[in-house]
């Protein structure tokens, strides 16, 4: 019978095993090298600015609805950030070299009227003067009030020149029942004057007071308007600076970190695929030492080895001498 003779196979955990130094030696050349190509990269520096819907004034907070308004209000004026076309000429406005500001990003922070502008730019002053620049001109273009403030002033003029009209018509009205009274009397009292006709008088002083009443009522919705412009030039839906442009940090940390995670990753890969490579190595040397020896090991039918039966043979032959 033929003895068959079996390798068990190594497994990755059993070859790390038997080469921890290599594998450690790998792992921390390739954290290393991860992270100081990390260290060496260019940093993103962050600035942020934030504004408020309305401030945070308790007058503003007292308006009924004014919380949920306002909040939809900052993701509105955040979208205004996000879709800016003026920021194409962003780096020339601030004389800083093209490439200069990476990314510009607006969001509502959650459940509040606060609305956060962030930049990333590959210098700190640049990402600072680039957020402060985006919130100030955002401030601006909400609290921009000049259409309000011009229909306002119309309706003013408008306002105020019903009133003068109002005041002529109500004295054409009193000048028209005075007439009335005027010829009234003198038909009491029999002297009536050429040309005076009650009923035209009398006509005609319902005339001026029925112009009154109209000139009276346009009088009032000019009021009612220059009173609602008024009051839509308040603070309720404008923004102001809860927090000035600031920088924030940079990315160096996170990148560390990111590059740290994938050279551990990419240096493990190696380690196993070392140590396997070395534990090949270390079984098929063994196997070619015993090929190489004259007396190594011979399988035969029975099962016993050529050394046996070689002794088996000598002690036989010494036996017969």
């Amino acid at each position: 019978m033929v003895e068959v003779v079996s390798a068990k196979k190594t497994t990755p955990l059993e070859a790390l095993r038997r080469h921890p130094l290599v594998a450690a030696l790998v792992l921390l050349l390739c954290l290393a090298a991860a992270v100081g190509f990390a260290a060496t990269r260019e940093r993103l520096h962050t600035a942020e600015a934030r504004l408020a819907v309305g401030g945070n004034s308790l007058e503003a907070q007292a308006v009924p609805g004014f919380a949920l308004a306002s909040q939809e209000l900052a993701a509105d004026y955040a979208r205004y950030v996000n879709n800016a076309e003026a920021q194409s000429t962003l780096e020339e406005d601030l004389g800083v070299a093209p490439g200069s500001v990476e990314s510009v990003t607006a969001s509502p922070i959650p459940e509040s009227n606060v609305v956060r502008i962030e930049v990333e730019a590959a210098d700190e002053d640049t990402a600072v003067a680039a957020a402060g620049a985006i919130a100030t001109a955002l401030r601006d273009r909400i609290n921009d009030n000049s259409a309000a403030q011009a229909a306002a002033d119309e309706a003013l003029a408008r306002y105020v020149d019903l009133s003068r009209q109002v005041s002529a018509a109500e004295q054409a009205a009193d000048a028209a029942q005075a007439a009335v009274d005027a010829a009234a009397g003198r038909a009491e009292a029999g002297f009536p004057r050429a040309g005076d006709n009650l009923d035209a008088l009398r006509q005609a002083a319902a005339d001026a007071d029925a112009q009154v009443d109209i000139l009276t009522v346009q009088q009032g919705a000019a009021e009612m308007r220059y009173a609602d412009l008024t009051t839509q030039q308040g603070t309720a839906a404008n923004l102001e600076f809860v927090q000035e442009a600031t920088a924030t940090g940079d990315d160096l940390v996170s990148r560390l970190q990111l590059f740290g995670v994938l050279g551990l990753a990419a240096g493990s890969l190696l380690a196993v695929g070392l140590a396997m490579a070395l534990e090949r190595r270390r079984r098929r040397r063994p196997s070619a030492s015993a090929a190489a020896r004259p007396d190594g090991p011979i399988v035969t039918t029975s099962g016993r080895s050529g050394r046996d039966l070689q002794e088996s043979t000598v002690g036989a032959g010494d036996r017969l001498g």
